[in-house]
């Protein structure tokens, strides 16, 4: 949002985002008078968006302000954050998904009919001039149960994850990411 400025008086922007029953998800204050303001968020889902724009100062003024709303898509197909909605894979199929939005877990549930080693790979991880993945794999039990983990150890780095299994049935995994970034990049997981 730019805003209009005066020598008497500026006004102290704040924008408020709210969802499609008027919940209010975000907001972006001004750090002082006749400051632009500017929003950035991740939006998990679809849907109608509302913008609430206001003054801090309570001013009135007879110049306009601009207003300019950008939307830059991502399509992620598996569900975020829920290990009871996690998406079924296959041994040996490679997996490709976004972390998104900031914050996300991507789950899967994989069934292993043998007792015996399971590795996964966490593998072109995201990278940028502006940030990169630390990536993380939780490994949890048929009752969701959490067993074990393994982070990267640094930034941009792959993972690779080893565990004994006793007993077959449903295994599954959690990605993320411990910058608790969101990335238009894909990773790549695999289970053998």
């Amino acid at each position: 949002m730019n805003v209009p400025k005066s020598t008497a008086l500026s006004m102290k922007g704040r924008i408020d985002l709210y969802g499609k029953n008027m919940n209010w998800i975000a907001r972006k204050d001004a750090e002082n008078a006749g400051d632009n303001v500017t929003l950035n968020l991740d939006l998990g889902s679809p849907g109608w968006y509302y913008l609430g724009l206001g003054d801090l100062n309570s001013g009135s003024y007879n110049q306009t302000y601009e207003l300019q709303a950008d939307f830059e898509p991502v399509v992620d197909d598996e569900p975020n954050s829920e290990i009871g909605d996690a998406t079924g894979i296959q041994l040996e199929n490679e997996t490709a998904a976004f972390i998104f939005p900031a914050g996300d877990v991507d789950f899967y549930k994989i069934y292993i009919d043998q007792s015996g080693s399971i590795q996964a790979s966490l593998d072109s991880v995201p990278q940028s001039t502006k940030a990169s993945m630390k990536g993380r794999i939780d490994f949890y039990g048929k009752n969701f149960n959490w067993i074990d983990r393994k982070d990267a150890e640094k930034a941009g780095d792959s993972v690779a994850f080893k565990a004994d299994i006793a007993k077959p049935g449903w295994y599954y995994f959690g990605i993320s990411d411990l910058n608790g970034g969101s990335y238009d990049e894909e990773y790549t997981f695999k289970v053998a």
